[in-house]
Formats: C-alpha cells, structure tokens, sequence
C-alpha cells in the first residue's frame, strides 16, 4: 500500500511539473507576462527530488521576450583571431544559439566565426579563459545566431564550462581535465571528447555523447535525456527524474560496482533490469569503479 500511495504521489507529480513546463515555454515563446514575472520572482516554483523546474528554466536563459527590432542574418560571417598562449579554460554560455567547436589547424590561435558580431562577447578573460557569452534576450523568432570556435589542435583545457539554455553546442574534439554540462532546453552534441571528471545537468533538453573518453562523471537529468557512447573508467552517478538515460560503453557489465535505487521508473544493466517492484539492488563485482544510479520515474538503460 505504501508502494501505490508513492507511486501516486510521484505521477501527480509529473502532471504537475508536466503543466509547469507547458506554462513556462508558454512563457517564452509570446505568452503570459505575468507568469514570466511570477517565475522570477519566486512566486512560481516547484520541485521534485530537489530538482527545481522555475530554477532551470529561468536561470538558463530560457524565458525571453520578442520584437522585430533584429533581422535574420545567415550569410555574412565575420571571422576574429586571439592568440591560445596561456589559455587553460574554456567558458560557452549561450541563452539560444547555434555553436559550433572545432579543431583548428593553426597551432597557437583561436578563430572565431559569427553572423551576429553584436549579439556576442568573446575573448580572453583573467589572462586564461577563452569565452563566449550570448548578450541580452532574444528579440525576434526568426533570429537565427549562429557562431564557431576553432581551437588549436591538440589542446588540453583544465576547465571547460558548456552553459545553453535553449540552443545547440556541437563540440568535436575536445580534450579537458574538468568538463560542467548544463543544458535548459537545447541541444549540447558531442564526438570524440576526452574529459577526466564530467558534471552534466540536464533540464528538459538533452545531451549526446559519442566516441568519448570519461574518467568519473556525474548526471542529473529532470525531464530531458542524455545519450552516452564510450567509455567510462571513474566512479559515477546518474540522477534521473522523469527523464532518460542511455548508455552504451565499452567493456562489460562485470567491469563495475553497482548501486540502484529505483521508485516509480526502470533500471536496465546489461541482462539485469530493476524495476519499482525491486526497489534497491546492489551488484558487486569486486571492481574499484561503481555506478550510484537512482531513477525516479525516468528510465536508464546501461548496455555494454
């Protein structure tokens, strides 16, 4: 009995959340002032497993307003070099655009391309961080920004900062010790990624990895999905809220430790599925690397 009041509690939940959601992107695409004002000023929130819908739509850039002040601009690009000498850090924080990361054959210097000069800030900052920063809110539907870095080949950054609140980052070949995800409702793409210690955070968008290499990693997804190809070798933890998690990795199911928590959703490992009927499974493997899965009403699936 206990079981079905829980389960009851967390799908009245998801319909609560599901309608948040509508409300919100309502919101940002021409709707209700006021409810955009409400969000902000904490009047309208909610929550589940900690996990705040107001927080991540509003601070990921995602409720904007509109005019027809800008034009769509897709032809004319403008190209800017800086040089790469003592850059370690990487920081993309786009409210909607398109970026794209790509290596560069020219050893000690960024290249920046964008049909939107004015719409961005990018540059050097603290004498060690490269970035691109999106300016101000989106004021026309049709405004179609797009921007490219190409970054020397071969470059190893210590931090790499991915910030997109309803846009699309497609990074190719990119190798750092320290990488942060967080995604509102966009599109973070990437192939062939090297990272040592991997945070991702996931709104109701979704996040593809393919080709990659993960030291430890950590995965919080509410209502979005993360699509994972490669290999993991470090300890790591997947939150999933009424989201998915997909991962297809290297080696075998024997390779790691395993501890699940399952409430209303589905865990899928290997041969193994845990279910709400399983509850919590621990799966040792003598192994020095372990997955802490919790799933809440989403699913996650581990194949090997």
């Amino acid at each position: 009995m206990k079981s079905f009041y829980r389960i009851s509690f967390l799908a009245a939940g998801c319909l609560i959340a599901i309608g948040l959601i509508f409300g919100l992107v309502g919101t940002a695409f021409g709707g209700n002032r006021q409810l955009r004002d409400m969000a902000r000023d904490g009047e309208l929130s909610y929550s589940i497993d900690g996990w705040n819908f107001a927080d991540h739509f509003i601070n990921n850039n995602i409720l904007w307003q509109f005019d027809d002040e800008y034009e769509e601009r897709t032809e004319h690009m403008t190209e800017t070099t800086y040089p790469a000498d003592g850059v370690k850090k990487l920081s993309l924080k786009i409210g909607a655009a398109e970026v794209k990361v790509m290596p560069y054959s020219k050893s000690g210097e960024f290249m920046i391309s964008t049909n939107y000069l004015d719409r961005f800030e990018y540059g050097i900052s603290d004498s060690d961080t490269f970035f691109i920063h999106s300016k101000g809110d989106i004021r026309n539907r049709n405004w179609n920004p797009k921007i490219e870095l190409y970054v020397p080949e071969n470059m190893k950054f210590e931090d790499v900062v991915v910030d997109i609140g309803a846009g699309v980052a497609d990074m190719y070949a990119l190798n750092c010790k320290n990488m942060d995800i967080q995604v509102g409702a966009g599109e973070c793409i990437g192939d062939r990624i090297i990272v040592g210690d991997l945070n991702c955070d996931i709104g109701v968008g979704t996040v593809t990895l393919s080709d990659v290499k993960i030291g430890k990693s950590d995965f919080e997804i509410g209502m979005g999905s993360a699509d994972i190809l490669g290999k993991i070798s470090g300890d790591t933890d997947i939150r999933c809220n009424m989201g998915s998690v997909n991962m297809e990795l290297e080696g075998n199911m024997e390779d790691y430790n395993y501890e699940v928590s399952c409430a209303a959703g589905n865990v899928t490992i290997g041969d193994e599925m845990i279910s709400v009927a399983s509850g919590s499974r621990e799966i040792d493997n003598q192994s020095d690397v372990t997955f802490d899965v919790e799933c809440s009403m989403g699913n996650i699936n581990i194949e090997f």
